[in-house]
């Protein structure tokens, strides 16, 4: 009887009126077209409008793949967020990275389109750099974003 009503409140605490956070971190792949399997995003632009990308539902690779977060500054001195992934986690972004050679795989953070960069060549490093216009409040609270673990 005890297991009975561990999982009704388990079903219930996941229903619509308690709704999940949506997750920290996300790498999904940019479809070419719509499709039943994809959902639209919108990537906002530098000069105020927006891209429509469709990503794909399946997540490539998920917070439980990040180490730690940190800000940092690249050559240019604009501000970055750089991504350390956990061992396991630089392994899968090697192989997916390999796998999206000249394709776009988009960043989801907290549910919002960040970035969707086209993979040039595969990384094998374990470190993801996320590059925008940053202010220096937004990449603070983006590394503890990514920090925070559910």
């Amino acid at each position: 009887m005890k297991t009975t009503l561990t999982i009704a409140l388990l079903t219930f605490a996941s229903g619509t009126l308690f709704p999940a956070d949506p997750p920290i971190f996300e790498l999904r792949s940019v479809a070419e077209a719509p499709t039943s399997t994809t959902k639209p995003y919108s990537l906002p632009q530098r000069d105020g409008t927006a891209e429509t990308l469709n990503l794909e539902s399946g997540v490539l690779l998920d917070h439980m793949a990040v180490k730690s977060a940190a800000v940092s500054n690249d050559f240019q001195g604009k501000r970055v967020i750089l991504i350390k992934l956990t061992d396991a986690g630089s392994k899968r972004f090697g192989e997916i990275t390999k796998r999206y050679v000249s394709k776009r795989i988009g960043i989801v953070i907290a549910g919002k389109l960040l970035v969707a960069p086209v993979v040039m060549e595969p990384i094998y490093n374990g470190t993801v750099q996320i590059s925008g216009d940053f202010t220096e409040k937004e990449a603070s609270d983006l590394a503890a974003k990514l920090n925070k673990k559910p």
